[in-house]
């Protein structure tokens, strides 16, 4: 024990006399703390938390698998196959990232981030939209490119929040479209697909769901109530 003192008073002189060094040191440690500590919050937050949505573990990301990969993205062709063949999903939908110039008048143009979801995009989620809707069936044909919905970030950002947004048309890529829904806070999930601005509907036309070639498509599913990931990746 005497021993153990004396090293501590000794350890403790020479720290005195070296202050800068004390200083950077104990600096060191803090930032090195503070940065683990950091890390485990950012973890915590959006891996050892379930995702914000209803039955959030039935929710799972598929991919297409080779000797290459394996987490390709899918063709439509491909996607359209799973879907009718599947057995163990509920919801399936593919969806890709896009980006669209958003130009209003007497305001700055803006280049907006969007997803465009297949059919069951959001219903894989199971959350409604906090006004208005999202997309109708036949909102998903090829040519009816004149409808989007609002991620909540972008509508209080953008728009402060409008009550009155429903139905107001704006201009994409030089196309009127009009907005027909706003999801709640906190839907646009990180972890998922990171920050965006707004939903489209994803259409395909009869010679893309034809096409075999890696075209970039995500997958989201929804397992039906009973159904685990073992049983899924059998299926």
């Amino acid at each position: 024990m005497t021993s153990v003192s004396q090293d501590v008073r000794y350890s403790l002189r020479q720290l005195s006399k070296h202050k800068g060094f004390t200083v950077v040191a104990v600096l060191t440690l803090a930032l090195g703390i503070g940065v683990n500590t950091a890390m485990f919050s950012v973890l915590n937050t959006f891996l050892f938390r379930a995702l914000p949505y209803p039955e959030s573990d039935r929710i799972v990301r598929v991919f297409r698998t080779s000797p290459h990969s394996q987490s390709w993205p899918h063709s439509a062709a491909n996607f359209f196959d799973q879907h009718s063949q599947n057995t163990v999903f509920e919801k399936m939908a593919a969806y890709n990232f896009a980006s669209r110039n958003f130009i209003e008048q007497g305001q700055t143009a803006e280049r907006l981030l969007s997803i465009a979801g297949s059919a069951d995009f959001f219903p894989v989620f199971g959350v409604a939209p906090a006004h208005g809707r999202v997309f109708k069936p036949e909102e998903f044909e090829p040519g009816a490119d004149n409808v989007i919905v609002l991620t909540d970030r972008f509508w209080a950002r953008r728009f402060g929040s409008d009550p009155n947004i429903l139905g107001r048309t704006i201009e994409l890529d030089g196309k009127s479209v009009q907005i027909v829904g706003v999801m709640p806070p906190g839907f646009e999930h990180p972890i998922l697909w990171g920050p965006i601005d707004i939903w489209l509907p994803l259409k395909f036309s009869p010679e893309r769901k034809r096409k075999r070639g890696t075209d970039g498509r995500d997958s989201l599913c929804r397992r039906h109530p009973g159904v685990s990931i073992q049983q899924a990746e059998r299926s």
